[in-house]
């Protein structure tokens, strides 16, 4: 009798443009902070499903830290910075997108597919929960 192993497969365009927003989900939801700055890797194929972007909302913020209340929250400082990390085939790092958050339940799409790492900047006591955006 031969086993054969089942494999997954994904349509290259699936990969490389974003999809319809609505055909998205949030997904692996991940706690950080109170504050900090590290790197994350975002989940994609062959072992995960494709990875878009990722998405956030303020767990806990300061007393006083400057919120203006509209819909949605917009902060009067970023929270948050991000920045998409590719390595090149010679092997050298190249960061780029990098954005300043101060919208609470936002998003971060990357402008070019599959970054090699997701660079992170919280402000001290701010604690942010995440969400992968994937299909």
């Amino acid at each position: 009798m031969t086993m054969t192993r089942p494999t997954v497969s994904i349509p290259i365009i699936d990969i490389l443009t974003h999809p319809n927003l609505g055909r998205l989900s949030r997904s692996l939801p991940f706690t950080l902070g109170p504050g900090g700055t590290g790197s994350l890797n975002p989940p994609q194929p062959p072992l995960d499903v494709p990875t878009y972007g990722l998405q956030w909302s303020i767990f806990t913020i300061p007393a006083g830290y400057g919120k203006t209340a509209q819909n949605p929250d917009v902060y009067e400082d970023p929270f948050l910075q991000l920045s998409s990390v590719y390595t090149t085939l010679s092997g050298n790092d190249i960061t780029v997108q990098t954005e300043q958050i101060v919208i609470d339940g936002s998003q971060y799409f990357w402008n070019e597919p599959l970054p090699t790492r997701l660079l992170y900047w919280i402000t001290p006591g701010v604690t942010i929960t995440f969400f992968w955006l994937q299909t």
